[in-house]
């Protein structure tokens, strides 16, 4: 398993990875960083780039999700979710 740090960029959102183990990961970190890119997350590990990418994305929705539960109106939202899969049984996909 590979270790896989992510960068994103502050003004385009570019999600870009290095591979933490690499030899040349810190030069290319401080390149990311002088260019506008700031880490994104904990390091992943993972089998494949792919999966790495996989997680990162469920890491960010996750956020995105508790984010929304924190203020009132994603409060509510995921109330009336969470008593729409009581009533029916089925589950949302996130």
């Amino acid at each position: 398993m590979a270790n896989y740090q992510f960068f994103k960029h502050q003004e385009n959102k570019s999600l870009v990875h290095l591979d933490v183990d690499s030899d040349s990961f810190y030069n290319e970190k401080q390149q990311l960083l002088t260019q506008g890119f700031h880490t994104h997350g904990d390091t992943i590990q993972a089998a494949t780039t792919e999966e790495a990418y996989s997680r990162a994305r469920n890491i960010m929705m996750e956020s995105v999700e508790q984010y929304g539960m924190a203020h009132t109106g994603g409060g509510l939202f995921y109330f009336l979710q969470g008593i729409y899969e009581l009533i029916t049984g089925k589950k949302k996909k996130s």
